[in-house]
């Protein structure tokens, strides 16, 4: 197994099992899933080993580039990339993610296969780079 470990932020049951699927089958990573930015959060405090953060753009309470500032913003701050996986257009907010510390972007749809191994490489181009 891969020492890479993805904290993925997905609250959609059926892209976050697909998204967990594939990278623990397919690209052996270690996956930890959780539903909103508060969970992540916790997360983050109790595990340091969490090598990159994959979230979606829209979370129940809170939004991706929220969880990012946090991320960043903290006086623990963690070295840890962050990607964007969405389905939203980019554009609008692409600046605003970069400004907060998102690292990466990786546009999903619902035949969402096909970026499972472009979210994979990014994952692992991130964690390298920050290595």
């Amino acid at each position: 197994m891969s020492s890479i470990h993805v904290l993925l932020v997905e609250d959609s049951g059926f892209m976050g099992d697909l998204v967990v699927d594939k990278l623990e089958s397919i690209h052996e990573y270690k996956v930890t899933r959780v539903e909103n930015a508060s969970e992540a959060y916790d997360v983050l405090q109790k595990d340091d080993s969490v090598s990159c953060i994959v979230t979606n753009y829209e979370l129940p309470g809170e939004t991706g580039l929220e969880l990012a500032e946090y991320v960043n913003g903290s006086p623990t701050k963690i070295n840890t990339p962050i990607i964007i996986f969405t389905g939203r257009l980019l554009e609008p907010f692409v600046e605003s993610a970069i400004n907060v510390g998102v690292n990466e972007f990786v546009h999903k749809s619902h035949h969402a296969n096909g970026q499972m191994n472009i979210l994979a490489n990014r994952i692992k181009n991130m964690v390298n780079l920050y290595s």
